[in-house]
This record gives structure tokens, C-alpha cells and sequence, in this order.
């Protein structure tokens, strides 16, 4: 038997603060003055280069900043095309080209819930010209679940930023029967749930189900959130949970799935119509009375499911090349084409620092073993 539980959640944004904004425009500065370039972008889709530098090389980041310039930079995206990761990566590298004169080139690397992707990314040369995408509650449950596919500790990655904090939703078919989580938690019958044994979507999902005490038969079968999405329209499961942005939004937006619970109230406005009317954890956590470890591992889970298309490099990196990246991180966060993207796209915008994220991915692996017996 599975259980039902009630969650607080992790804010799925953090604003821009003046500090932030003051530091990304700084970066812009710098980084560009050392890099001298701007941007142009070459035939293929996967590639973004940066050509014809109009600004002169400054002494404010040395060598370490002209060292990317007319390089070619990997960037491994952790599934398949139009999932959150990849559209993350293909906003970004722009950008990021950009402001650092080099090429990037964006690399769908998909399986595993998104270790495959990462186990990649962590075995490439710490030389700065290979970064990704990292999912960081799914690869604290590989960890949770002794997931031997996981070569890397996530404390040894070089953190480069996270663009936002993600806003997690459970969906059912649009066809389904099953029109909100309660009757989920009310139903008698065995649940049919669609996922991979790994990544965000188990990690929250599981427990969710598992800590509502609902009756659940698993299907992990599943890749990426692309094929989750194919999965779910078919109806081959009757709910799944990932990021609310993505495949799962445009299925909610063109009717093809219905939206039951949603880990915290979106700030972006397209996100919050598409989840209008729709229960929070936390108040699910007070409508079905969730107590104890049911209601602890739920919100740890919640706390974790913020967590997600986190930019990082591989163990090892120089400090001078990963403060580069950092601080480009944060410039390309700023740009205006960065901030359209985002909202065109439907994917949330409000950035942390490089170091910061290092620090809150620590932490947020001392509480996790709580979440074991939930997610195994």
C-alpha cells in the first residue's frame, strides 16, 4: 500500500534581488570586455557561435576569460529534445556564446532519468568546455536508491548556476477518469503511475504516492519527459509527476492532460493559468490529514523538487574558468533575448549564483535519507 501526504514546498522562484541584477550586469561588463564578442548563430539548430568581437580584451578576468574565446562548448542536455533540460540549454547557449566568443554546441544525451546525460558531462576534461544540465533531486534518490549507474558525487561538480526553481505537476489524461488528487487518495483501486526509477519524477512522485497511502502499480519504463508526455496522452498510466514546464505544460495548454496537483503556485502568469483552480501539496497535506514521517518525507521531497536544470561543469575545474562561467551564467541571465526566450517558452526565470547553488546542493543532501524507504 501506498500512503498520502501533505507537503510545504521549496518557493518556485527566487526574485531577482538588486545584488543579483547589479552582479549580472557586472558580468555582462566583464565578461565581455575580456572576451570581446557578439553573437551569431551558424546553420545547425544545435549550434550558436560567437564571431566579429567589437569591444578590446581588458586585464579584468585575464587569461581565463580569453581562453573560451573561439572555443567550442559542449552542452550536454540530459534528454531528448523538447524536454525542460534541453529548452534550458538551447536558451542559454546563445547567450552564453555571446558572452564568452565561443561555440556552443547543445548535446541531447537522454536515459537514465537524466544520469546517463550527467555521467557524460562528469567524465568529460574539467577544462571548461564541457557543462549540462543536472538534476539534483532525481540524482539524490539514484543516490537514496544505491544507483550504481550515478558515477559522479554531486558535491565534486563544478557548479555554474541554476536558472530557476521548478514548479513540479501531477497530471492525468485528459480521457482519464480521475478528475482530482483526492479521489486518488479516496480510490479503492490500484493506481496505475508513469515514470522512470530515477530523476525528479520518482523522487517526488513516489513519495507522493507512497506517503498518501495510494494503492500504486509503477511503469518506469519510461526515458526522459518526452516520452512520459507520449506515454501519458496514450493513456498507458493514469498519473505521472515532473516540471510543470516542458511536454506536461504544453499538454495541459492543448487539452491533453489535466493537472491535479501542483507543488507551489507558479510566478510566471502562463504557468499559473495552466494550473488555475488546482490544489497545492501543502494544502493536500491538510485535506488528507498527513502526519508524522508521511508528512516529514513529503516535504522533504518538496523541498528537494525545486531543485532542477541546474547548470555544472565536471569535478576539477580550474576556480579562474568555473568564476568565468559563473559570472557568464549570470550576465546571460540578465539579457533581454534570455529573459523573452524564457517567456515564450514558458520556463521560469530567476537565477542563483554558482556558489550559492554549491552550497544549497549540500545541504539539501544532509536530510534526504529520510526519503529511502519512500522511494526504493
Amino acid at each position: 500500500m501506498i500512503r498520502i501526504s501533505k507537503v510545504n514546498k521549496r518557493v518556485d522562484t527566487k526574485f531577482y534581488s538588486a545584488k543579483v541584477t547589479m552582479l549580472a550586469l557586472a558580468g555582462v561588463g566583464l565578461i565581455a570586455s575580456a572576451c570581446g564578442s557578439s553573437s551569431s548563430s551558424n546553420a545547425s539548430s544545435n549550434t550558436t557561435s560567437a564571431k566579429n568581437s567589437s569591444t578590446s580584451t581588458t586585464s579584468s578576468l585575464g587569461s581565463a576569460a580569453s581562453y573560451f574565446k573561439g572555443k567550442t562548448i559542449t552542452f550536454i542536455a540530459p534528454d531528448a529534445p523538447g524536454g525542460t533540460y534541453d529548452l534550458y540549454a538551447r536558451v542559454f547557449a546563445p547567450a552564453l556564446s555571446q558572452i564568452l566568443g565561443a561555440t556552443v554546441n547543445v548535446e541531447n544525451v537522454p536515459g537514465g532519468g537524466t544520469v546517463t546525460g550527467t555521467d557524460k558531462m562528469a567524465a568529460a576534461a574539467p577544462d571548461g568546455l564541457t557543462i549540462g544540465d543536472v538534476n539534483v533531486p532525481g540524482d539524490i534518490g539514484d543516490v537514496l536508491q544505491h544507483n550504481t549507474a550515478l558515477k559522479v558525487s554531486l558535491n565534486s561538480l563544478s557548479w555554474i548556476g541554476q536558472p530557476a526553481t521548478q514548479v513540479e505537476v501531477w497530471v492525468t489524461p485528459e480521457s482519464s477518469s480521475i478528475n482530482s488528487f483526492s479521489q486518488l487518495v479516496n480510490s479503492k483501486n490500484t493506481i496505475t503511475y508513469g515514470g522512470s526509477k530515477s530523476g525528479v519524477g520518482w523522487l517526488v512522485g513516489a513519495t507522493s504516492m507512497r506517503a498518501f497511502n495510494i494503492t500504486t502499480k509503477f511503469l518506469t519504463g519510461y526515458p526522459d519527459l518526452v516520452a512520459l508526455s507520449q506515454g501519458l496522452i496514450s493513456n498507458e498510466f493514469q498519473i505521472s509527476e515532473n516540471d510543470l514546464s516542458g511536454p506536461y505544460y504544453s499538454d495541459i495548454v492543448g487539452k491533453k492532460a489535466r493537472p491535479v496537483m501542483v507543488t507551489t503556485t507558479p510566478s510566471l502568469p502562463s504557468l499559473q493559468a495552466a494550473v488555475k483552480g488546482v490544489p497545492t501539496v501543502s494544502e493536500m497535506i491538510t485535506t488528507a490529514g498527513l502526519t508524522g514521517t508521511d508528512k516529514a518525507a513529503m516535504e522533504e521531497a518538496l523541498s528537494l523538487g525545486g531543485f532542477g536544470m541546474d547548470f555544472a561543469g565536471p569535478p576539477g575545474m580550474s576556480t579562474a574558468r568555473l568564476d568565468v562561467l559563473r559570472k557568464a551564467f549570470l550576465a546571460a541571465a540578465a539579457l533581454p533575448s534570455v529573459k523573452a526566450a524564457c517567456l515564450k517558452e514558458s520556463l521560469p526565470l530567476a537565477p542563483t549564483a554558482g556558489a550559492t547553488l554549491a552550497t544549497e546542493v549540500q545541504q539539501a543532501q544532509s536530510g534526504a535519507s529520510i526519503l529511502a524507504p519512500f522511494i526504493q
